[in-house]
């Protein structure tokens, strides 16, 4: 089961949106209840920035649950567009940290991935990029406006992908993958007045009975 993925942020400088989580359960049909409620987390929306306004920050995607007995959280979006969105895991998304060093989005997440950094640092341009996952959703990616660099979304294994950012010219961001794939940020400049984020892919439950 996954939960959804959260949507990239939208602004000058916008981080991805985390990969939904993954989780894997087994009980026996005797403990569970006659009729079980299943719940699917919905993709964080997409956000839009237009030119000269302020940030607007992404979305998480929701839970997916299987009635009482498990839960997969969503992908987070982090308010602050410095920092990628956390996978719904834990895994943290890329950022800058207080000691002066830098901090990619996962390479290999098991269980989910967080989104890409939007660094204005060309030295770190490879940190825009959503984080990767084996079972959970990939994170977005992150953009800079004014950089020739965009980050592309996570892969995943057996999850969705994360999306793409926008062009740093000014474009939208891509949607995450089904299942929780995070969303690609966006950044508005120049002729493109407004931008829109790549929403997160939507969670899934996958049922075997034997």
């Amino acid at each position: 089961m996954w939960g959804g993925g959260g949507s990239g942020a939208a602004y000058y400088n916008s981080s991805g949106g985390g990969g939904g989580a993954y989780i894997t359960m087994m009980f026996p049909a005797s403990s569970l209840s006659s009729t079980v409620s299943v719940t699917i987390g919905a993709g964080g929306a997409s956000v839009s920035h237009t030119l000269y306004n302020g940030p607007t920050y992404g979305n998480s995607g929701g839970d997916s649950t299987f009635g009482s007995y498990a839960t997969a959280p969503g992908g987070k979006a982090n308010p602050n567009t410095n920092q990628g969105g956390d996978g719904g895991a834990g895994s943290l998304g890329g950022y800058y940290n207080s000691s002066g060093s830098a901090n990619l989005a996962p390479i290999n997440g098991l269980a989910d991935a967080g989104g890409g950094w939007g660094t204005s640092n060309s030295s770190y341009a490879s940190y825009r990029n959503g984080g990767n996952s084996i079972y959970g959703g990939g994170g977005g990616g992150a953009v800079y406006n004014g950089s020739s660099t965009v980050g592309s979304g996570g892969t995943s294994v057996f999850g969705g992908n994360g999306g793409a950012a926008g062009l740093d010219t000014g474009g939208n961001g891509t949607a995450g993958s089904v299942p929780g794939g995070g969303g690609g940020a966006a950044t508005s400049s120049g002729s493109v007045t407004t931008a829109y984020s790549g929403a997160g892919g939507n969670g899934k439950c996958i049922v075997y009975t034997w």
